[in-house]
């Protein structure tokens, strides 16, 4: 086989590869179409978000005892990167997919009144530690108020003081914040 003819066929391999890989959910990052809430675009600071935890939170260990509307947002989608383990199960933590696992997994969640917060690990091609808070209205419907990217890899926060503590000591980076110039 001539070097044109070996190059062409190593480019349709490479592609190929690629879209199977994706076809097949090597990406499992949550993308704005795939979560029925949308999140703010405007930064929020740690104190902000402080304020926000500030409550006598109730700790949820795991997913069924959120409520309704927010149990349905974690588990509802299709596709690798949908649903959400409890935590200690298993999930796809990595790109290497299970289909029949989910993309995510519960480290912790809390309530407090119209507040819900949840921390979990999302796999992917890197893993992430995310906290989200929402909030529930007076119809029953969510709304993003806060979503952030941890470092709490190696001791996931636990409970509501761990995370207060992760959150004031910027642990957690607001999505909005990620890539700009200055920011941890």
């Amino acid at each position: 086989m001539n070097s044109t003819r070996k190059s062409t066929a190593a480019v349709a391999f490479c592609v190929a590869a690629l879209g199977s890989c994706l076809a097949a959910g090597g990406n499992q990052a949550r993308t704005q179409s795939d979560s029925p809430v949308t999140f703010p675009t405007t930064e929020k600071s740690a104190a902000e978000i402080g304020r926000l935890l500030s409550g006598s939170f109730m700790l949820i260990k795991r997913v069924e005892e959120f409520p309704e509307t927010v149990r349905k947002m974690y588990l509802s989608g299709s596709g690798v990167g949908s649903g959400m383990a409890n935590p200690g199960e298993r999930y796809n933590g990595t790109d290497v997919v299970d289909r029949s696992l989910p993309g995510r997994r519960l480290i912790v969640g809390g309530q407090f009144e119209n507040l819900v917060f949840v921390h979990y690990e999302r796999g992917g091609l890197t893993r992430s530690m995310v906290l989200d808070i929402l909030q529930i209205d007076s119809t029953g419907k969510l709304q993003g108020i806060w979503e952030g990217f941890c470092r709490d890899y190696k001791k996931p926060a636990g409970n509501i003081e761990e995370i207060r503590t992760l959150i004031s000591s910027e642990g957690c980076k607001d999505k909005n914040a990620m890539g700009k110039p200055g920011k941890k």
